[in-house]
């Protein structure tokens, strides 16, 4: 403060107060004062300016893997100085001065061999810094041990996955053969996706670091690739195809339902196909199906479908199915599939099933609806996930839909159905109405389902 004058307010002749910019307080040491008036100047005075305790704004990482390598830390904030010191808990690390902002500090590999926390301080004579918290995740592990078969012809996904570590995972693969492949991903999972073209086995090693340079592996794998249906029988699919695909999003338990009519060619191609579908991942959506299948001798075999949503929502899908023909007869007058796996751009962990009927629409024209009584039933949850069930019945007569009423229980609830969705189902006019078009025209079977967000119909003629 020598030679610099300050801003001076006069009180008393025996009081005086004065304002000093933060400015010249910035390095420790003394300064003199002194007060100057026109009977001359007073003698000085020594002013102390005491060190600050140093600050911490930053530090380079705050998370280490369990046995993962020794590192430099770098720390950043305010006051340091020649002798500051880090510490990790009560141990001291090898301390870098680079100035009064800036330090390092060697953490050697010992300090990191178990996981838990610690803490870091700045240690200086002014005093020490408030504590940043250190974690040191847990050991970074491939815990796949195996991967799952696959089927020649056939889409092929095997996932491997990681735990601790620092998230930010960087995989590894070599050995692989051309028909395998891996996405670029950075977190716990990679999948190994392709289609073998023959039987045999396919054998390569894995490798994963995380972000702190703990790493893994490699771990030897090897896929057995059967040979698959032979086609023998893939005749005997052969027409127009009404399916009912149900199942589960793996990572909610939240349920999808897909209703779908496509044209089975007798060799190995299905086409033209239609589909309607709703789930709480991408809410109601249409769009088109279709794929391939290889039926064995023994009509069991493997299927692979593409699905194109095109309104309501956007994205694709293929998906691998086990396929079983319900008899030998030609054509089959139904099948079953049972999903393998799924790839693509939809939401991923999706198991399914599906139920298919060879479509005959002769049995739905109007001279043989008119005058039944039908029963119907739908299953499924609401949109918040809850469980929903109805069962109801109605009338046709001559293109109109009377005499209906259905009940409703939501929630799992065993109590009465309340009153209120208890309700009367009529429908008239001719060619017009969701229920009516189910019946008339099996290949929108799919608007009956949209009566009741994800409920699966099932119609009965009594």
């Amino acid at each position: 403060m020598e030679h610099t004058p300050l801003g001076t307010v006069y009180i008393s002749p025996t009081q005086l107060s004065v304002s000093a910019p933060a400015s010249l307080l910035t390095n420790s040491g003394t300064a003199s004062i002194t007060v100057s008036t026109s009977a001359g100047t007073s003698a000085p005075f020594t002013y102390t300016i005491n060190p600050a305790p140093p600050e911490v704004n930053s530090l380079s990482t705050v998370f280490a893997t369990a046995g993962g390598p020794a590192f430099t830390l770098a720390i950043g904030g305010n006051y340091f100085t020649p002798i500051t010191v880090v510490k990790w808990g009560s141990l001291s690390l090898a301390t870098t001065y680079l100035s009064s902002t800036e330090l390092t500090a060697a953490v050697p590999a010992s300090l990191i061999t178990t996981a838990g926390t610690n803490t870091i301080t700045i240690s200086a004579a002014a005093g020490t810094s408030a504590a940043y918290t250190f974690t040191i995740n847990p050991a970074i592990k491939i815990i796949t041990a195996t991967l799952p078969t696959g089927t020649a012809g056939n889409a092929y996904s095997g996932p491997i996955y990681v735990t601790g570590g620092v998230p930010g995972y960087y995989w590894a693969v070599t050995g692989l053969p051309d028909y395998l492949t891996y996405g670029i991903t950075f977190d716990n999972k990679l999948t190994i996706t392709g289609t073998p073209t023959s039987s045999g086995s396919a054998t390569f090693q894995v490798s994963v670091a995380d972000n702190s340079g703990a790493s893994a592996g490699p771990v030897t794998y090897t896929v057995n690739f059967g040979a698959g249906p032979n086609g023998a029988n893939d005749g005997n699919l052969n027409g127009n195809y009404v399916c009912l695909f149900q199942g589960t999003f793996d990572n909610d338990g939240s349920r999808w339902a897909m209703l779908a009519n496509f044209q089975a060619d007798g060799q190995g191609n299905f086409s033209t196909g239609i589909l309607d579908t709703n789930s709480t991942h991408i809410g109601s959506a249409t769009g088109t199906i279709s794929g391939s299948y290889n039926i064995g001798s023994d009509n069991n075999g493997m299927a692979s479908i593409y699905t194109a949503l095109s309104s309501g929502a956007a994205g694709h899908q293929t998906t691998p199915w086990a396929v079983a023909l319900t008899s030998a007869t030609q054509p089959a007058q139904q099948f079953r599939m049972v999903e393998a796996d799924d790839l693509g751009t939809l939401p991923t962990y999706q198991q399914g099933a599906a139920n298919c009927y060879l479509a005959t629409p002769s049995a739905f024209t109007a001279s043989i609806i008119s005058g039944q009584s039908f029963a119907l039933n739908l299953d499924g949850e609401d949109n918040n996930g809850n469980m929903k069930a109805s069962v109801g019945f109605f009338s046709a007569s001559n293109g109109a839909i009377t005499s209906g009423s259905i009940d409703t229980a939501m929630g799992g609830s065993t109590t009465p159905p309340d009153p209120r969705l208890h309700r009367n189902l009529h429908h008239a006019g001719p060619r017009h109405g969701p229920l009516h078009n189910c019946l008339q025209r099996p290949r929108h079977f799919h608007r009956l389902h949209r009566l009741h967000h994800r409920h699966q119909p099932y119609v009965h003629h009594g």
